[in-house]
């Protein structure tokens, strides 16, 4: 199913293996090398809209993927958020796709990247951003705690950028990306931020 986005582009439906209905933006022109744009955990594919632009204008062909349980793709009814479910999603996108594609992960879709390729996953090539193979443990604790802390999201940007000053020692900055407006937050009432829901405990 393909039908327009608020970004201008193209919204096509993909079902990964175990039936889960995900969401992406696609444009660029069919054929041409494929970039795959895969976003942070709490985070939806809107987070790389400029990014996006600027690879279809290259003449890139661009899927940006909503991840499981986030933005539009639908919520696991098995909470099936595991690194090897992530996979699935983009066996979704690249399975019988026999030109070059790049994988391009912040964060979240970075480490699934990783573990694709581990995996043996092929793409002609892979970019991390805000991730590395080798994870800091601190870092880790401290984004796992955030994420933890804060399952039903926020209520305001205001909100969030108050955490991260007297929580996560990060004084006039947030982790999330709001340059040009909220792109990739949300300021919906908290009732209805779509967040993934990650299992507690």
């Amino acid at each position: 199913m393909t039908e327009l986005s608020k970004s201008g582009f193209r919204t096509r439906l993909f079902t990964a293996s175990d039936g889960l209905v995900l969401s992406a933006d696609v444009g660029g022109p069919e054929g041409a090398p494929r970039v795959i744009l895969l976003h942070g955990g709490g985070q939806t594919r809107h987070s790389w809209s400029g990014a996006m632009s600027a690879l279809v204008k290259a003449g890139y062909q661009v899927i940006n993927l909503d991840a499981r349980g986030h933005g539009e793709s639908e919520w696991s009814p098995t909470r099936a958020y595991a690194i090897h479910d992530r996979i699935k999603d983009i066996h979704a996108v690249v399975d019988g796709y026999d030109k070059p594609f790049a994988l391009v992960g912040a964060s979240m879709g970075g480490l699934t990247s990783i573990h694709a390729v581990g995996e043996g996953l092929s793409p002609a090539a892979i970019v991390l951003v805000d991730i590395v193979p080798d994870m800091e443990p601190k870092g880790v604790e401290r984004i796992v705690s955030f994420m933890n802390a804060h399952h039903d999201g926020f209520a305001s940007l205001d909100e969030r950028g108050d955490w991260d000053t007297h929580h996560a020692g990060l004084s006039g900055t947030t982790l999330c990306p709001v340059e040009g407006g909220d792109r990739g937050c949300s300021r919906r009432p908290r009732s209805q931020h779509r967040r993934f829901d990650c299992p507690r405990g």
